[in-house]
């Protein structure tokens, strides 16, 4: 049951950037061509990141101190991305952000399966994931303090999701 908490709050992160990152990129003042290619970039960058995480995790044989360092990228891959807005900064920003931030669920999920073992249940901890992603969506679409409508308030909320 101790498990639960680490997806809870790893979906919180999920429920920040998967509806934000496409506004905040759009609000950088970027055509919706641009924002599809750095899009594509965080996407692709995603595909490495687990397997570069997960190379040096399974040399090491710990995964915790990768989840950490994906963590504190994926925090501060966002500050220049939203505050410097230049091409070179965002292309950079999106690239290192999709190797931290898509890296973190597959090194969690082997954390996970190696401590519950067989007689884990892993869909109740999944599903604490799926309730704090839904929770945080309300939050947000509802938020007095910092809506997320500007890129320095969308970086906020991943940087304190992070």
């Amino acid at each position: 049951m101790y498990m639960t908490i680490p997806f809870f709050l790893l979906y919180i992160v999920y429920a920040v950037m998967t509806p934000y990152l496409p506004l905040l990129v759009r609000l950088l003042g970027y055509s919706p061509g641009t924002v599809g290619m750095l899009l594509g970039v965080f996407e692709g960058a995603g595909i490495a990141g687990p397997f570069l995480f997960g190379f040096f995790a399974d040399r090491q044989g710990r995964y915790k101190p990768g989840l950490l360092i994906t963590c504190a990228l994926t925090a501060a891959a966002v500050v220049p991305l939203a505050f410097l807005q230049t091409p070179l900064v965002s292309f950079c920003g999106i690239l290192l952000l999709g190797l931290g931030f898509r890296a973190t669920l597959p090194l969690l999920e082997a954390v996970t399966t190696i401590a519950i073992g067989g007689a884990g249940d892993y869909g109740k901890i999944r599903t604490a994931g799926s309730i704090s992603f839904i929770l945080t969506t309300l939050f947000l679409q509802t938020a007095l303090i910092l809506p997320p409508d500007s890129p320095g308030n969308i970086a906020l909320w991943i940087i304190l999701s992070t």
